[in-house]
């Protein structure tokens, strides 16, 4: 739904090419595992990225 979502935004603001991949980039360690399949099972692909350290 997520995916699809997107899709139709962009559509909406008048992109017309074909959307094959939408990348998410974050700390994954952070989402829990059932969630990260839900957004992989829509056609999100998750990127970890490590939080940085703050000061």
């Amino acid at each position: 739904m997520i995916a699809q979502n997107i899709s139709t935004a962009l559509a909406e603001v008048g992109y017309r090419g074909a959307v094959s991949t939408i990348s998410a980039y974050g700390d994954t360690n952070k989402i829990p595992h059932v969630v990260q399949h839900a957004l992989n099972s829509t056609g999100i692909s998750l990127n970890h990225v490590p939080a940085g350290e703050k000061p």
